[in-house]
């Protein structure tokens, strides 16, 4: 029988020293109160997948916990999908959109308290090309930005390492279009957001009416070709404000394809995916996350 007070966290050891603190303390309070933990730490891109998917069917625990950002989660994610074993989360990224969207409070009390509670929601991942993402991919200049972000920039200034990657590719880029079908709809897209959630980089609003607990994609899409369209397209984002965009267009469906004539860049949950095409579809098998009580 599964012992519910032997719990298991799989984090990333290169987060940075305020990150190392708050998953020090969160694994003290978590040890005061009866529970046995057990750290794996992540040597390498794919790893965490690796080290859920041993566990997932190992009888002595209940929970995994991902204890990093949303790529690291991502990973724990495609690790246990498919099994029974309970999700928590203990967020150290630079945004923790995961945990934004599930209302948790960033603080170590609080996480290891939503821990020790144990209830859990329901999600539903995507499949893209067989891949699990919990959160968003995207297609495009975003993707491209996320893809050549300087790393060690981003260790120093944080979420601006991104805004610059950003600006960089935005006047780079030949702003052209890729073909997105969905239900036998054909859109042509300038970029695409594929929305699990609502939130966009942790605090913006890119896809108001999605939400993580159902099995529906929301598929935003540009419609306007250029450097204009690009920045009033991320500005309205940046200010809840999207819905007033006339050329933009939302479709909520369960499965979509994406393709291109030229290179473009796929992104899932802020890592780099590859290049197109793509298939993304719902996923009809659920994953247990343990989430704050309300």
């Amino acid at each position: 029988m599964e012992n519910t007070d032997n719990i298991v966290i799989i984090y990333n050891p290169n987060v940075g020293q305020h990150r190392k603190k708050f998953l020090e303390r969160a694994i003290k309070i978590l040890e005061s109160n009866a529970k046995k933990v057990t750290l794996y730490a992540t040597e390498y891109p794919g790893h965490a997948i690796e080290i859920a998917a041993n566990l997932k069917n190992n009888i002595n625990y209940t929970i995994l916990i991902a204890a990093g950002g949303d790529g690291t989660i991502n990973e724990v994610i495609n690790g246990i999908y498919g099994s029974d074993k309970k999700l928590g989360i203990i967020p150290l990224g630079t945004v923790s959109v995961l945990a934004r969207e599930m209302g948790l409070k960033l603080t170590p009390e609080d996480v290891a308290r939503t821990l020790m509670q144990e209830k859990t929601k329901y999600i539903y991942p995507a499949l893209i090309n067989g891949k699990c993402f919990s959160l968003m991919a995207s297609v495009g200049i975003d993707a491209s930005s996320v893809k050549n972000v300087n790393l060690k920039l981003k260790r120093k200034i944080s979420k601006l390492a991104y805004v610059i990657s950003f600006i960089i590719e935005l006047f780079k880029s030949s702003f052209q279009s890729h073909n997105v079908t969905i239900n036998a709809d054909e859109y042509k897209s300038f970029c695409t957001i594929i929305a699990k959630g609502k939130l966009y980089a942790g605090e913006y609003i890119c896809a108001p009416e999605a939400t993580i607990y159902d099995q529906y994609l929301h598929i935003v899409m540009l419609k306007k070709k250029g450097l204009v369209g690009l920045i009033k397209f991320f500005w309205a984002i940046s200010r809840n404000n999207i819905k007033n965009l006339s050329y933009l267009e939302i479709v909520k469906t369960k499965t979509l394809s994406i393709s291109s004539n030229h290179s473009e860049d796929v992104q899932i949950d802020g890592d780099y995916f590859g290049p197109l095409p793509i298939t993304i579809k719902s996923s009809e098998k659920p994953i247990s996350l343990i989430v704050p009580v309300s």
